[in-house]
């Protein structure tokens, strides 16, 4: 990912930011991953970088999981935080080992408990 960065392939940068949100989220660390989304969608924003059709179709999938898994005001206040991230401040998140702050949820919203 920091290769991606280093050499500007900022829609592979959005493909492995979305790949390590669903990493989170399927870790139970839903924060974590709506934080991950908020970056990207910042990149993209910034940068007219657009993801690939698999990435996209992967994204759409868990910001509607997390949606559903989250209150309004955690998943508002989590997007906030990961679209004021710089791409570099992204990455480093992204790389970042796990804290406690990104405790695991009880419940997967990406597995099928049911």
């Amino acid at each position: 990912m920091a290769l991606l960065a280093t050499v500007g392939d900022r829609s592979g940068l959005v493909d492995a930011l979305i790949g390590c949100a669903t990493v989170a989220a399927a870790e139970g660390r839903l924060v974590r991953a709506v934080r991950l989304s908020g970056a990207t969608a910042a990149l993209e924003t910034s940068t007219g970088a657009s993801p690939s059709p698999w990435a996209g179709a992967e994204r759409e999938h868990l910001l509607a999981a997390l949606r559903a898994a989250l209150d309004e005001d955690t998943f508002a206040a989590a997007w906030a935080a990961g679209g004021a991230m710089a791409p570099e401040q992204a990455v480093g998140y992204a790389l970042e080992k796990a804290s406690d702050e990104d405790e695991a949820a009880p419940a997967n919203p990406l597995v099928d408990n049911g």
